[in-house]
């Protein structure tokens, strides 16, 4: 059953007070109807065939005076039909089961009688579903959000009840973040970009649901959520239908576990690159876009590698004061031995080459050097992501003055072709007047025009002057030949 029906407040569960939203268990059940195996035939020869309108009446007369709120057929096949029912509440469907269960059904046309099994709808994912998928799978990592169970998958909310003509992700996170605290959250509908022309199109895929995905910070507030979500109906209760008993309305929801990676990071970046460059559907940009793309990838990684260059010296040299700084202490055995020791040694003289341990301040100095080194090189890969940039948007306005160029051009060339049909119009009167000694009045229109050697002078009917000495000059020969 899909799109909101109205529902009574029986099994309600509190929600979201501030928005007056409740949850509704579903209340679905299986009903297995097995068929005869033997085919039996009528007196005309004919295959008989079992009507599943029949059967559904059959089901509603047994379970009278209860009813079924939904009945339709899942599978058919040769041998069984099996329906899907939903019911009322939890005590109606109980009731339903046991009086349904292991009875049987009599046709008419059939000797036998068709045997009817009652069984559990399958809602939603388990906690085994989700630990088996995310285990087995080897694209999956348990280190990284959005590679983990971390994130629900939402379809069917209704968008009036979460902002009005668009879902308001204030509203989604404050309905939602009762179960723990939101890292991540998308809304796909709201991706969707409007023209250039600031006008927004009419689109048949616009409707009254939307989608959502939620992700967790925690595992814990993930598990709340598919726990509490999984088998539920969304339930808002309504003031424009408070005289009536029924002043709740209910919507079916769909909740399951992310399986696309949808929140993962590289997921989102695709989604941040695609929203950047689909501006234009040139494939010149498009190309351009993409090698912009594999250089700051490129870039990037030359930049890590270098930071983790400087990482692993500056640890080495870290490690080497420390070493050098620890001093052993002075007791008095260590005294007498130190100085036997030395008694024995011989002298020799120092060179001046052997290198000389550095002092803290010029390892400081070289710390400094080094994070200037760093901010240089991050500083580089801006400057290039800002020239890459600056060259798209160039390229988007030639391309957008090259369009219009085309568009002035073409309307030039229309209204040539509109201005050519009618010159060739008036010189044709113009001619046959001429052959047949006649003046020409035009009426609505006030130009004088040409074609080849005939000069065409326009006459109002309120009796004007001429426009010029051609004009006065062609009317007289015209008035002579008369």
């Amino acid at each position: 059953m899909s799109g909101p029906h109205i529902c009574d407040d029986k099994d309600l569960i509190e929600f979201c007070p501030a928005l007056d939203l409740w949850l509704k268990p579903l209340s679905k059940m299986t009903i297995t109807v097995t068929l005869p195996a033997l085919k039996v035939l009528d007196n005309s020869g004919k295959t008989m065939t079992i009507s599943t309108w029949e059967v559904m009446d059959k089901l509603k007369k047994k379970v009278k005076p209860l009813r079924f709120k939904a009945i339709k057929v899942s599978k058919s096949t040769i041998e069984f039909i099996r329906f899907e029912v939903e019911c009322e509440s939890k005590s109606s469907l109980t009731l339903i089961e046991s009086r349904l269960n292991k009875i049987g059904l009599k046709l008419s046309g059939f000797a036998e009688q068709l045997t009817v099994k009652t069984g559990k709808f399958k809602i939603g994912s388990t906690r085994h579903e989700w630990e088996t998928y995310f285990r087995d799978n080897p694209h999956m990592n348990e280190m990284k959000p959005g590679l983990r169970p971390d994130t629900i998958h939402i379809e069917s909310l209704p968008v009036k009840w979460f902002g009005g003509e668009k879902p308001k992700p204030n509203l989604l996170i404050k309905v939602f973040g009762i179960f723990g605290n939101i890292r991540r959250f998308h809304i796909p509908c709201l991706d969707i970009k409007e023209q250039d022309d600031g006008f927004k199109r009419f689109t048949f895929n616009e409707s009254l649901s939307f989608d959502a995905f939620i992700q967790y910070k925690d595992y814990i507030g993930f598990v709340k959520a598919m726990d509490a979500l999984r088998g539920m109906k969304i339930v808002k209760k309504l003031s424009e239908i408070l005289n009536q008993k029924n002043n709740y309305l209910e919507y079916d929801i769909k909740v399951d576990f992310d399986k696309t990676r949808h929140l993962s990071d590289k997921a989102i970046k695709r989604r941040q690159i695609a929203r950047q460059f689909a501006f234009s559907s040139d494939p010149a940009v498009q190309k351009l876009a993409f090698k912009s793309m594999v250089e700051l990838k490129r870039l990037r990684a030359e930049t890590k590698r270098q930071l983790k260059k400087l990482q692993a010296e500056t640890a080495k040299e870290k490690g080497k004061t420390e070493n050098g700084s620890q001093t052993r202490e002075k007791t008095p055995d260590n005294c007498k031995q130190t100085q036997t020791n030395l008694d024995n040694i011989p002298e020799r003289s120092v060179s001046a080459t052997e290198p000389k341990e550095k002092t803290p301040k010029e390892l400081e100095k070289e710390l400094e050097s080094k994070k200037r080194a760093e901010q240089k090189v991050k500083d580089k890969l801006l400057q290039e992501e800002v020239k890459l940039r600056e060259i798209l948007l160039k390229k988007r306005q030639e391309r957008e003055q090259n369009l219009r160029e085309i568009l002035i051009e073409k309307r030039r060339e229309r209204l040539r072709v509109e201005a050519k049909g009618k010159l060739k119009s008036v010189a044709s009167v113009t001619n046959n007047c001429i052959q047949n000694n006649k003046i020409i009045v035009f009426p609505l229109l006030s130009n004088t025009f040409s074609a080849g050697s005939v000069t065409v002078i326009v006459i109002f009917d309120s009796g004007l002057s001429h426009r010029s000495s051609a004009g006065q000059n062609s009317i007289r020969s015209l008035s002579s030949q008369m």
